[in-house]
């Protein structure tokens, strides 16, 4: 295997992302959160429904800072921050969607 690059809806990409693939994902942040107004919110919907429909996917997510922190994807799984980093002067966040599912109730 090789790495793809796509732009364009997520929901429509998973489609043809392989069983178990690596998923990077770069979140709305900066001036094209200020041009899109909402964007980050509505990303973050559509990148939880993902990888709840997709669980063999190993998800990453860069973010505005505190973007996903606390948060949870669909099927319960959480955002873990990995590593806080500079992109021209706006704090971002790389973060790692947990294995873990919690236990059914």
């Amino acid at each position: 295997g090789g790495c793809e690059f796509w732009a364009g809806d997520a929901l429509e990409a998973s489609e043809r992302v392989p069983q178990g693939a690596v998923l990077v994902t770069n979140l709305p942040y900066g001036v094209r959160l200020r041009e899109e107004g909402g964007a980050g919110a509505k990303a973050i919907s559509v990148i939880n429904q993902v990888v709840s429909e997709r669980a063999d996917l190993y998800a990453y997510a860069l973010a505005m800072k505190g973007a996903l922190d606390g948060k949870r994807s669909n099927d319960g799984r959480k955002w873990r921050p990995l590593e806080l980093l500079n992109n021209r002067g706006i704090a971002v966040t790389l973060y790692k969607l947990s294995r873990d599912f919690p236990a059914l109730r």
